[in-house]
């Protein structure tokens, strides 16, 4: 006969509850969630309740019968956020019996719900009605004497009211005049006319409404100017890039370069600097990966004739051209839009596989295993898969999305641009930060604790008090074997949150840990590598994140050894570590 699971642990339970209401928060918006913790023994009531409180969501995070223990688990889950931004529950509140006073039977369940702080910002279209009818009822004045698009609203249906208000939206100019087209993404339901609005509509747009600083960020009288700097400086780096070819005919002064790093257009909404063309579900593509090739395609043939046409202005007196340099993003939206044989979720798994991994990387072939191996893992100034750099197409058919752009003609892989921001924050960082504080803990005599628990315990405390010395305020509030990742000492490490902010906050708080425990000359090669290479990032980061879009040379040569020196020595005690028989 089967054993029945041990229960899991109080502790476990408070972990995963507070991770659920974090990752309720994140859902929301971190900087504008409103949020409050609770329990009851009929969400369905409950959140009708807090629906008419214009809280528009609601996640049920544990189910239990004890009507004590679900009381502590709220108690404790307040304990813990109440000082966080936004959070509606009095501090010390929680755990006073509110099951106790009504009559209910279990099951009991836990629950956060809560809305973003601007939604009166995001009502529905039935609220504007509703606050357009209080308005005329409540006018003292004559109804004929109240502006007609007041009236308009007041006399809309609210069951209809959606339909109804975007039309008099477009009425009363109060939507963005620009097509929503359609194309054709597949063959069932909304993927046969999959509404796009095109670059070169926005563009138009912005031409026509004398937006185009939205673009570049500065006024457009400085625009010209600073565009010619910029491709003059581009030519020095790509010289071959196809955009040249097609400026042959015009007039190109002689360069003058000058010391302006370029500040990115990222001020204020991104609304105003970013701009939509299509979306798809992730469902859709799942079940045929051929409509994101079809979008993306449709995607690449807008910026084609950008590039090589342009647009021109409903005067015909301006005409705009839109060169795009690249696509950034995640690895694994890169591949997928790439269509890459070679990709990063190809690395081998095993010290050796009957399939020979074909590669890892687009842009070269690091990871091959036949029929030359060339080791990723070599961060060595002659690294084998340096010379193998654009040497072989990584994909089988060129991808849709290039379609005609003009770009590198030896390097068409180069317009996949990665992304250091996925790579090391959601991505390497979390190994790093999870694995050196696992080695704080395993280590004796260095955490004045013996358990490993107490130990997590020890570096939660100390990782508030750190916030709180340099005025940070930590997304996360504790380290545990959950989001370590330490269920046991066999298990391999990594940070489990999902908010790049945490690993930013973890990497600092590393650094500070090390300049008090590690001594400077400590012939441990594990915690020297830890010191070095946390300080290493961290100050690349900070100087990196502090430059313009252009970086001078010399220095953007110094920031390159840094990560260089880091990868090194990641490998380095990567390497002490199996010597030691450290996983």
């Amino acid at each position: 006969m089967p054993l029945r699971p041990s229960p899991p642990s109080s502790g476990r339970v408070l972990s995963y509850c507070a991770q659920q209401v974090t990752s309720f928060r994140e859902h929301i918006s971190i900087s504008l969630c409103v949020f409050k913790v609770g329990v009851t023994s009929n969400p369905v009531v409950r959140y009708v309740d807090y629906r008419r409180k214009n809280f528009t969501a609601m996640w049920v995070i544990f189910c239990g019968s004890s009507v004590k223990e679900i009381h502590m688990l709220e108690a404790a889950l307040v304990s813990l956020f109440h000082s966080c931004s936004g959070c509606q529950n009095t501090p010390g509140s929680g755990g006073e019996g509110a099951l106790n006073r009504v009559s209910s039977v279990p099951p009991y369940y836990a629950y956060v719900t809560g809305g973003r702080a601007d939604q009166h910002c995001r009502a529905p279209c039935s609220h504007a009605v509703e606050l357009a009818k209080a308005s005329v009822e409540d006018s003292p004045n004559d109804i004929s004497l109240l502006p007609p698009a007041l009236r308009e609203f007041a006399s809309i249906r609210e069951k209809d009211a959606e339909e109804a208000c975007h039309k008099l939206f477009k009425k009363y100019g109060l939507t963005v005049p620009v097509e929503i087209e359609t194309i054709d993404a597949g063959n069932e339901g909304e993927l046969k006319k999959l509404p796009v609005v095109k670059i070169s509509t926005w563009a138009k747009y912005l031409l026509d409404s004398g937006r185009l600083e939205q673009l570049t960020g500065v006024p457009e009288p400085e625009m010209e100017p600073r565009l010619e700097e910029f491709w003059q400086r581009y030519r020095k780096l790509y010289p071959e890039h196809q955009v040249y070819v097609l400026a042959e005919n015009q007039i190109v002064r002689k360069p003058n370069i000058k010391r302006d790093p370029m500040g990115m257009n990222y001020i204020g909404s991104t609304w105003s600097t970013h701009f939509a063309f299509g979306s798809l579900l992730r469902s859709y593509i799942n079940k045929d990966a051929s409509c994101l090739d079809k979008l993306m395609a449709a995607f690449g043939q807008d910026m084609t004739d950008l590039a090589t046409q342009g647009v021109w202005s409903e005067n015909g007196e301006k005409r705009l051209w839109i060169q795009i340099l690249g696509v950034k993003g995640d690895l694994p939206a890169l591949g997928k839009i790439g269509n890459f044989v070679r990709n990063y979720s190809r690395v081998p798994k095993k010290p050796s596989s009957k399939t020979p991994c074909v590669g890892i990387c687009w842009l070269c072939k690091a990871g091959q295993e036949h029929p030359v191996h060339i080791p990723f893992e070599d961060f060595r100034p002659a690294a084998a898969w340096k010379t193998t750099a654009f040497a072989e197409r990584p994909w089988q058919e060129e991808p849709p999305i290039l379609a005609a752009i003009p770009g590198l003609p030896d390097k068409p892989e180069a317009f996949f641009v990665t992304d250091f921001w996925h790579n090391f924050h959601n991505g390497l960082g979390k190994f790093w930060v999870a694995n050196a504080l696992a080695m704080f803990i395993y280590r004796v005599q260095i955490i004045p604790e013996r358990s490993i628990e107490k130990k997590l315990e020890w570096l939660s405390a100390d990782f508030i008090s750190y916030c709180s010395r340099v005025n940070i305020t930590p997304f996360m509030k504790e380290f545990t074997r959950d989001n370590l990742s330490m269920d046991s000492f066999d298990s391999y490490p990594q940070g489990l949150w999902s908010k790049a902010e945490v690993t930013t906050q973890t990497m600092l708080y590393l650094q500070d840990l090390c300049e008090r425990f590690i001594e400077p000359h400590t012939p441990d090669k594990i915690f020297s590598g830890i010191a070095e290479a946390t300080r290493l990032m961290n100050t690349f980061i900070s100087v990196l994140y502090g430059e313009g879009f252009w970086i001078p040379a010399e220095r953007g040569g110094r920031l390159g050894r840094m990560l260089e020196a880091f990868m090194v020595i990641y490998q380095a005690c990567a390497s002490e570590a199996v010597v030691r028989g450290i996983n």
